[in-house]
């Protein structure tokens, strides 16, 4: 018998109950992960299911796209920041798109755009932009 104590009984504890003991202390200690682990691994699945958003489902505006008056203008869209760069007739403009909204800065103001079914609907205007292979 070894002469330590359990700390609930008066009664000697044997080198077998020691071992179970600390054995039971070191399960214990390993129950639950450590938090560290758990949030890097939660930020790291945050950022691997936005860049699949990003890369896989978001749409992309790229490309040329034809207008009902006649306009051929393209599109070279940043699909991380959603900036738009829009080359109207020789002139650049700024934009940008949140969701399927399009805002384009202009010298008169703001031009609103809302995207739908590959098609650009311009607020305002009987202007529609479409990108080839789609029909009006």
């Amino acid at each position: 018998m070894v002469s330590e104590k359990n700390e609930f009984s008066s009664v000697p504890m044997s080198a077998e109950d020691i071992n179970e003991e600390s054995v039971r202390r070191i399960i214990s200690k390993n129950d639950h992960p450590n938090p560290i682990y758990l949030m890097l691994y939660i930020v790291t699945m945050l950022i691997l299911i936005y860049y699949i958003y990003v890369a896989m489902v978001k749409e992309r505006v790229d490309g040329k796209w034809y207008s009902t008056s006649g306009d051929v203008v393209v599109i070279r869209h940043n699909k991380w920041n959603d900036d738009l760069f829009i080359e109207i007739n020789g002139e650049v403009s700024h934009g940008s798109m949140v969701g399927n909204a399009i805002y384009l800065k202009q010298d008169d103001g703001i031009a609103l755009g809302v995207l739908n079914d590959k098609k650009i609907y311009w607020v305002g205007s009987d202007d529609i932009w479409t990108q080839p292979g789609y029909i009006l």
